[in-house]
């Protein structure tokens, strides 16, 4: 029974080499190609909020500052990479 089951199962994985490769490599580039990082830079402004009593901000200061963010691409909306 077991021996059986065994032949059937090769010899359905040994026809069809060609397409079965092909749907291998099809769906490989597929996944390669939608698992990218997304990244986004942007620049914010520098404020200084509830500082507290008896302390100062001394020196030059930025006025901006750049802020790069990176996430992984969404698997159920691709489209939407720069929705944060």
């Amino acid at each position: 029974m077991i021996k059986q089951l065994w032949e059937k199962i090769v010899s359905l994985a040994g026809s069809n080499f060609g397409l079965k490769a092909l749907a291998l490599t099809i769906a490989v580039g597929l996944w390669l190609a939608g698992h990218r990082d997304t990244e986004r830079a942007i620049e914010a402004p520098v404020e200084f909020r509830s500082i507290a009593a008896g302390l100062l901000v001394i020196g030059k200061r930025a006025a901006h500052v750049g802020l790069r963010m990176m996430r992984p691409r969404s698997p159920v909306s691709p489209s939407d990479a720069y929705n944060w």
